[in-house]
C-alpha cells in the first residue's frame, strides 16, 4: 500500500492450514493495533526486543527468506519494494549464507 506497488506473497503451507482451520475469515487489525498486540505477545514470551509490524517484516525477510537461500530479488517481489536496493538496505545479508555460497564455490573449483 505504501508504495503503490503489487507484491506477491506464496502462502506456505503452515499459514495455509490457519487459512483453512478458520475458513479464509481472519479478524482485521488496524496496524497500531497490530502492533499493541506484537508488544503483549513480547510480555507474554518475556523477550526484550521491541516487537512491531516492521520489526516482522525484518524478521521474516532475514530469517525466513534470506536465510534460506531465497534469492534477493524474489525478496524483494515478495516485500513490495519498488527496487533491490530497498531490499539490500532492509534485509541485512547473513554470515551463513556468505558461509554457504563459499563452500558451493569451494566444490565446483
Amino acid at each position: 500500500v505504501k508504495t503503490g506497488t503489487k507484491y506477491y506473497t506464496p502462502i506456505l503451507p503452515p499459514a495455509m492450514a490457519v487459512l483453512e482451520k478458520y475458513h479464509y475469515h481472519l479478524p482485521r487489525f488496524s496496524q497500531q493495533a497490530y502492533n499493541r498486540l506484537l508488544k503483549c505477545i513480547g510480555v507474554l514470551i518475556g523477550t526484550k526486543k521491541n516487537l512491531s509490524s516492521h520489526i516482522a517484516r525484518y524478521t521474516f525477510a532475514t530469517t525466513v527468506l534470506l536465510a534460506h537461500e531465497v534469492p534477493i530479488e524474489s525478496v524483494s517481489k515478495m516485500m513490495g519494494h519498488t527496487r533491490i536496493q530497498i531490499t539490500q538496505v532492509y534485509a541485512k545479508i547473513l554470515n551463513s549464507s556468505v558461509e554457504k555460497q563459499a563452500e558451493r564455490l569451494a566444490n565446483i573449483l
